[in-house]
């Protein structure tokens, strides 16, 4: 089976646990890179058997396990604003609401409450089988680098059974072209800073309780806590320009704000981070010019708004 002959599928579930039977035609998530290992596996060594004879135990016994699924996404709208882009229902499996303004735009955030975060079906496509995950539930990390396009890297955990020998279908992707970090207005505490890259790192923690009552020997998954991060690299300025390093000690709380990136209708992007508070500071380098490095937490203002992610 060939590397490139892979596809994914992704679909929100009605029914959290049950198969939201994901199509080619609608579900398919244009990726890079993806994989799958085996998560929470519980395997019983029976070394503390004897009696048999020989200084070898008895083989050991599989108890249940989980699986993630890994992959990247360079991320890009549906090229029609107000409809969600094909990484939407991912988004909302890391515990993230979809809110969609007809014709104007798709918004994401972060939810705490466990009655209303979802949980999805992802179908994992090799050339000939394929890997059904239900219940996912996971986490992501950005990446911004200018000139380069945006990434973003998912990691999906959910409940499984073998694989099965599936013929392969091409699936339809749309057509929109993903977006590149460059002609960024990006401002921190409303000052436009020069920066070369920016990251993210959602800091999802997946909840994965045992069920003695479960197939698998596990519960409904889940997310219990974000622990958002990310960072930075602006030029260096003087503190009379823009005080980096007061508001390091001051532990100041700062809007991160990317502006909107691209300028296609259905294809714009913008991130803001309302509460973002830096957690250390060093210098850097960028061609002989010096920077700070930047690294922060992002937190809430006023319920879950520590991130959001727009679409126009």
């Amino acid at each position: 089976m060939r590397t490139r002959i892979e596809h994914v599928l992704a679909k929100v579930e009605t029914v959290k646990g049950v198969d939201a039977s994901p199509v080619v035609g609608t579900d398919a998530v244009l990726v890079m890179q993806p994989n799958w290992k085996l998560e929470g596996l519980d395997l019983i060594t029976r070394e503390a058997e004897i009696g048999s004879g020989t200084l070898s135990g008895k083989k050991s016994i599989v108890g249940g396990f989980l699986k993630t699924v890994t992959f990247d996404v360079r991320l890009k709208g549906s090229g029609v604003a107000g409809t969600p882009p094909e990484h939407g229902a991912l988004n909302r499996m890391c515990a993230r609401a979809e809110t969609i303004a007809a014709g104007v735009s798709v918004t994401y955030d972060p939810v705490s409450d466990d009655a209303t975060q979802e949980t999805g079906t992802i179908y994992y496509n090799h050339e000939g089988m394929r890997h059904i995950l239900t219940g996912c539930v996971g986490t992501y990390t950005d990446n911004y680098e200018t000139n380069n396009v945006i990434v973003r890297s998912y990691t999906m955990t959910g409940h499984t059974s073998a694989p099965t020998d599936t013929a392969f279908v091409a699936p339809t992707f749309d057509t929109t072209v993903p977006l590149v970090a460059k002609g960024v207005a990006f401002t921190v505490g409303g000052y436009s800073s020069t920066i070369s890259s920016l990251s993210f790192d959602a800091g999802n923690t997946v909840s994965m309780p045992k069920d003695m009552s479960s197939d698998d020997g596990y519960g409904s998954l889940g997310i219990t806590a974000f622990e958002a991060k990310g960072s930075f690299d602006p030029l260096m300025v003087t503190g009379a320009v823009n005080d980096f390093y007061g508001d390091f000690v001051g532990g100041a709380a700062l809007l991160i704000d990317t502006g909107v990136i691209g300028t296609v209708a259905g294809n714009r992007l913008q991130r803001k981070f309302p509460a973002a508070t830096y957690t250390d500071i060093s210098p850097g380098d960028r061609d002989g010019s010096r920077t700070y490095e930047l690294p922060f937490e992002a937190k809430d203002v006023s319920g879950d708004d520590f991130e959001t992610e727009i679409w126009t």
